[in-house]
């Protein structure tokens, strides 16, 4: 029921799911897209349409404040209702965090919220404790300890209590009551597992005059958002200029009661678990699992001084679809046996 209000929700406002493409929802995948009975995907369909007027982000926030008049926000996302959060508070917190309050008031709001439909199919607060590491009881989070996850969740926990104290310093006390913790964590959450970066989804062409760096926050889809990640699937993320309307488009073929995949990129299962709660098994042609390893941070070091990663499989195995897309060079998939389950940045640095 809720699916489908939101599927209407999207197309009242010119938005679209594939006919051959039904919302199905079991206790593995929670919501997917799966082909319908006796129906299929050819190559280069559209899944879905969403036009921009629908997404949620920091830009709804301040669209049409007075104290951001400057700001040229995409077709479509104008704001009606007048309600905002305080100008300090918008004005010396970082664009991030400003988008997860505005999706608590928009929650806050409820029913009154022209969002509530697609708030409504989110993961709510109650089952916040589930969704991401960060999240979980202290208990859980220790059969993690000694990986990159683990040193990685304390990172975040930390970060997000001194988010939260900032924030809510800028805001009156007539906030507080409402605007809690544990809310903040739900919106943190949504967003780090549901969201996408403005850069691939606003088309290059448009011109915001922004306060801050296009990347500087993320985006909710809604519908958009349901499909599962594959880093097998061949998909197509575009937004048409002239009608502010992004569209996910398949590059593969599916068959009938197939699910039907997005693709967030090449992430590790460590990047996976802390971003979306979960990892991918491990099988013949496929494996997931890397050790990530920081270097000492150099200005000059370019891309050298980001993060390097050791896999289980060596890195030129057709498996290894993430270490193959790390390498800086073809040439590394043909390394001495000692090299060749470690990234070559890695290798690299170690001579400079």
């Amino acid at each position: 029921e809720r699916y489908d209000a939101l599927l209407r929700w999207v197309e009242d406002g010119g938005g679209s799911l594939n006919p051959a493409v039904e919302i199905y929802h079991d206790e593995t995948t929670k919501g997917s897209f799966r082909v319908k009975d006796s129906c299929s995907i050819g190559v280069d369909e559209i899944i879905v349409t969403l036009p921009l007027s629908k997404s949620l982000s920091y830009l709804n926030a301040i669209d049409g404040h007075p104290d951001f008049a400057s700001l040229s926000t995409p077709n479509g996302l104008k704001r009606e209702d007048g309600i905002y959060l305080p100008t300090e508070f918008l004005k010396k917190t970082p664009p991030h965090v400003v988008g997860r309050f505005f999706l608590m008031q928009e929650f806050i709001l409820g029913p009154k919220s022209k969002w509530w439909t697609y708030i409504r199919t989110l993961p709510q607060p109650e089952h916040m404790s589930n969704m991401l590491p960060a999240m979980w009881p202290s208990d859980d989070i220790e059969f993690l300890r000694g990986t990159n996850a683990f040193d990685a969740i304390q990172d975040i926990k930390s970060t997000l209590k001194k988010e939260y104290r900032h924030a809510m310093k800028l805001l009156p006390e007539s906030y507080h009551l409402e605007y809690t913790r544990p809310l903040y964590h739900w919106a943190y959450s949504i967003f780090t597992s549901r969201s996408f970066r403005p850069s691939l989804i606003i088309p290059a062409g448009t011109s915001l005059s922004l306060p801050c760096e296009l990347d500087d926050f993320s985006v909710l889809l809604p519908l958009y958002d349901i499909g599962n990640h594959s880093p097998l699937a061949r998909i197509a993320w575009t937004t048409d200029e002239q009608t502010q309307v992004c569209t996910l488009r398949s590059r593969q073929t599916y068959s009938a009661r197939e699910q039907v995949f997005n693709n967030y990129g090449m992430k590790t299962n460590v990047e996976l678990l802390l971003g979306y709660g979960f990892i991918l098994p491990e099988h013949e042609n496929l494996h997931n699992d890397y050790i990530h390893i920081k270097t000492k941070a150099d200005p000059d070091a370019g891309d050298l001084a980001a993060t390097h990663v050791v896999s289980l499989r060596p890195m030129g195995h057709q498996s290894s679809f993430v270490g193959r897309s790390r390498l800086l060079s073809a040439d590394s998939m043909s390394c001495l046996p000692c090299f060749s389950h470690i990234q070559d940045s890695l290798v690299a640095a170690l001579y400079e």
